[in-house]
């Protein structure tokens, strides 16, 4: 172990008893800017980059916030979340069954979104807002986000948050693959659900299969003109019924085409929007990895460092005291019963820029906005809405909302489920951009249990 490392594990290892004994976040947000202020110069002449040190601390930092935080289930939180979900386009070309742009039933007439491409302002103060303490973006969620012709521009700001970065498509459409792939997308989901357009085009309505395919010969090609791994391109292949019979030619495509890998996968019930299609009793849900390459990964995670955002300087310059008000953060320890890992880890945000709890919100049911785009157009804070704590307080204490005041979160069947960035991407999220290699595994581990 180096000296940079073995002082990074003292520091944390004052942390991690904080986490356990510190009786008020003010004390325990000293604690984190003391460990920020001693580690700050060390981390900087290891790394070569004081912004790459910044960031740095200040991820780490906000995860050991969000643990404190989360472990006595606070209403508002002082930590930001680490995963965000940005959606590019409030729509889709396709109409899958069970889907919000599949004519599902259950979305009301009416319902409070319009078919929207996310804007260049909004997605710059979204990510503004974020990405400094954030380590990765989902750039979508019920949308097609190669819709939006900007996607590639907003994969590579927030690259320059030091955050990862993955996108999901159908790829039944006409894009720019060169400029996706030159985008430094980390990891890129092909949705293809058969073989053949007969068993494809099933599921994945309006979808022309001999376009997709022709659309992932262009992003292998673009990836070796580049010369570069990433993105990460996954073969998404959902296993209803009538979809086993291909997996095997499927497979053999996939390796054919290029494609990093091939992943079979459970799909959600649909059958109340479309009775024909089914979900086998038994799912022969693996993965098949053709490649990965490591040291090309590493490299990219490289060139990421030598373009940072200088506004990360500016959020490590205001320490976690400053922005500490005791009486709104601080709830008795008793309070600490139930909660959602969704309300403090992650944020949703439309194309319009209205806020979400999770991804399974519908955006058509009552309660589901949690903060409106007002809110992030006047610099409010998003992540600590009245709904957001409001909700929060009613998971740790077992309380019922008022009837006026019930939203999605309470009628959830779904409590407590993984975010889509969730603590198992931590270690991961850490390998690929601590370059230097000064981080001791058993820091991040702590950081990732909670």
């Amino acid at each position: 172990m180096s000296d940079v490392e073995r002082f990074i594990a003292e520091r944390f290892a004052l942390i991690e008893e904080g986490i356990a004994h510190e009786r008020t976040l003010s004390s325990f947000a000293a604690l984190v800017d003391d460990a920020n202020r001693a580690l700050i110069s060390p981390v900087s002449d290891a790394t070569g980059s004081p912004l790459q040190a910044m960031a740095t601390l200040l991820k780490l930092s906000n995860l050991a916030i969000g643990k404190y935080q989360y472990q006595r289930r606070h209403p508002r939180l002082l930590a930001h979340p680490f995963g965000l979900i940005l959606e590019c386009a409030n729509a889709c070309q396709l109409t899958c069954p069970g889907c919000i742009h599949g004519g599902r039933s259950d979305i009301p007439p009416g319902a409070p979104w319009e078919k929207t491409l996310l804007g260049n302002s909004l997605a710059d103060t979204i990510i503004d807002r974020h990405g400094p303490f954030a380590l990765s973006t989902r750039f979508f969620n019920w949308g097609e986000p190669l819709l939006n012709p900007r996607t590639p521009e907003y994969i590579r700001y927030a690259r320059s948050y030091m955050m990862r970065t993955s996108v999901s498509t159908n790829l039944s459409l006409r894009f720019d693959e060169r400029a996706l792939v030159a985008s430094g997308l980390d990891y890129l989901i092909l949705s293809i659900d058969g073989a053949t357009q007969r068993t494809y085009g099933r599921y994945r309505r309006g979808g022309d299969l001999s376009l997709v395919l022709e659309n992932v010969k262009r992003l292998v090609r673009a990836k070796r003109a580049l010369g570069t791994a990433t993105p990460h391109l996954v073969w998404q292949y959902l296993l209803f019924d009538h979809t086993l019979e291909e997996v095997e030619l499927a497979t053999n495509l996939a390796s054919n085409l290029g494609v990093n890998e091939i992943n079979f996968a459970r799909p959600y019930d649909v059958s109340a929007t479309d009775p024909g299609i089914t979900i086998p009793a038994s799912l022969p849900c693996n993965r098949v990895l053709f490649s990965y390459d490591g040291q090309q990964i590493a490299l990219a995670a490289q060139e990421m460092m030598t373009a940072l955002n200088g506004k990360i300087a500016e959020s490590y310059a205001i320490p976690w005291t400053r922005r500490v008000d005791n009486a709104s953060f601080d709830v008795p320890s008793d309070s600490a019963q139930g909660g959602c890992q969704w309300t403090y880890k992650n944020i949703v945000y439309s194309a319009e820029g209205d806020v979400y709890p999770c991804c399974r919100a519908n955006y058509g049911e009552q309660g589901t906005i949690f903060a409106p785009k007002g809110d992030i157009d006047a610099n409010a804070d998003p992540f600590n809405s009245s709904r957001y704590r409001d909700v929060r307080a009613r998971f740790a204490t077992g309380a019922s909302p008022p009837p006026l005041d019930e939203t999605c979160c309470d009628r959830c069947d779904h409590v407590d489920s993984l975010p889509n960035v969730n603590n198992q991407q931590i270690p991961a999220y850490f390998q690929i951009v601590d370059t230097a290699r000064i981080l001791p595994q058993n820091v991040i581990a702590m950081l990732a249990q909670w």
